[in-house]
């Protein structure tokens, strides 16, 4: 999945929170929690 590859190779170390931001000034239109499940689940 390219939003956890992204995670991982870019944004390590930050909290889903902070990750989230980020994804949503960027153009995400998830919401927290789907993004929070999918960086758990990896």
């Amino acid at each position: 999945m390219r939003l956890v590859e992204h995670y991982r190779h870019r944004h390590e170390g930050w909290s889903v929170k902070h990750f989230y931001a980020w994804y949503r000034w960027d153009g995400g239109t998830r919401s927290y929690t789907w993004v929070k499940n999918r960086l758990q689940e990896s």
